[in-house]
C-alpha cells in the first residue's frame, strides 16, 4: 500500500513526465530541424521517426501549439522536479539557487534570444508560456506541501523548524492549531 507521501511523489513524477513526453513528442511531430530529431532517430530509427512525424503532420495546429505550448512543457517538467527533489527541506541557499535554476535557464533562453545572445527566435509568447509554468509548477508543489502538512499537524508531526517562513502567512489557522490543547480532537480521524 502507497502512503499519502509515497502517492504525492507518484503524482507529481507522473506529471512531470507526462509534460516531458509530451514536449518530446510535440517537438518531434510539429516541429522540423533540431538537434532532438538526430537523437531521436539514430535511438529509433528512421521508420519510428517517420510514424511520428506523418502523425504531427496530419493535422493543422494552431502557432502556438507548435512552438510554445513545448516550451512551457518542458519547463513546467523541469520545474517539477527540482522542487519535488527539494520538497520538505529548509529553504537554504542552496534550495533556492536549485529550484531558481530551471527559472533562470528558461527565462533566460528567451530573454537571450530577444538581445541575440542565445541562437533562436524570441517570442513573446514562449515567454508567457514558461512564466505560466512556472507559476503552474510553484502552484502545485505548494497546493502538495499545504495539505500534506496539514495531516502532518493532525498527526502531531509537525515541526515548525521545517516550515518556510510565508507558509505560516499563507496559513494563518496553522498558529491557532499549533497551540491547541492536547486534550482537543483531532484534526482527521
Amino acid at each position: 500500500m502507497i502512503g499519502t507521501h509515497d502517492s504525492r511523489r507518484v503524482v507529481t513524477d507522473a506529471m512531470a513526465g507526462c509534460a516531458l513526453g509530451l514536449a518530446v513528442l510535440a517537438y518531434l511531430a510539429l516541429r522540423d530541424g533540431l538537434v532532438l530529431h538526430l537523437w531521436l532517430r539514430d535511438l529509433v530509427g528512421d521508420h519510428a521517426m517517420g510514424t511520428i512525424r506523418s502523425a504531427g503532420g496530419a493535422r493543422a495546429f494552431p502557432p502556438w501549439v507548435k512552438f510554445s505550448a513545448p516550451d512551457g512543457l518542458w519547463q513546467f517538467a523541469f520545474c517539477l522536479v527540482m522542487l519535488r527533489i527539494w520538497r520538505g527541506a529548509a529553504w537554504t541557499s542552496a534550495k533556492v539557487a536549485w529550484c531558481a535554476l530551471p527559472v533562470v535557464i528558461g527565462l533566460g533562453v528567451e530573454i537571450g534570444q530577444a538581445f541575440h545572445w542565445v541562437a533562436g527566435t524570441f517570442d513573446p509568447i514562449d515567454l508567457l508560456a514558461s512564466v505560466v509554468a512556472i507559476g503552474a509548477a510553484f502552484g502545485f508543489n505548494a497546493s502538495i506541501g499545504t495539505s500534506r502538512s496539514r495531516e502532518a499537524l493532525a498527526r502531531g508531526s509537525w515541526k515548525r523548524s521545517t516550515w518556510p517562513w510565508w507558509r505560516d502567512r499563507r496559513l494563518p489557522f496553522l498558529k491557532r492549531l499549533d497551540n491547541r490543547r492536547s486534550d482537543s480532537k483531532p484534526l482527521v480521524s
